[in-house]
């Protein structure tokens, strides 16, 4: 059974806090797309891009049929920029001393594992890159 420290947030953290705050916000890219394109709105957007292109652009019909691959392109493109904006934008990261330290009501607190016998499938390391799990662990988890 793998041992657990939870200590408060530090500032060597942050890196890797960061990697773990990116990672959590991108990972859900894929589901939200196909949320999206399965919509009613997606198809009728394609159908309606065909049409225009056939009857008053005058494109040959499978250049038409294009249509439906481009607006799911489309959507994917607008979902990924929603999400990297949002990742942006996302101010709990730079003040976390301010917002979540200032106080003893409040806090951030960060899961380390002590013992090197964690069997686990990968974890973000205190330099924020990714180590596969034969090396010992520093920083494993936020616990926001």
């Amino acid at each position: 059974m793998p041992v657990v420290l939870l200590r408060r947030f530090r500032e060597e953290d942050a890196p890797a806090a960061r990697v773990l705050v990116e990672e959590a916000t991108m990972s859900t890219v894929t589901p939200f797309f196909q949320q999206m394109a399965t919509r009613e709105m997606v198809s009728h957007a394609a159908l309606m891009l065909a049409a225009v292109s056939f009857v008053l652009a005058g494109a040959p019909l499978q250049w038409s049929l294009l249509s439906l691959p481009l607006t799911l392109l489309v959507v994917y493109v607008g979902v990924w920029l929603a999400h990297r904006i949002k990742l942006r934008h996302h101010g709990d990261m730079d003040f976390v001393e301010d917002v979540y330290l200032a106080s003893n009501r409040t806090g951030f607190w960060v899961a380390e594992v002590v013992d090197e016998s964690f069997a686990g499938t990968r974890f973000v390391g205190g330099e924020g890159r990714e180590r596969p799990c034969s090396e010992t662990p520093s920083l494993t988890f936020l616990a926001l």
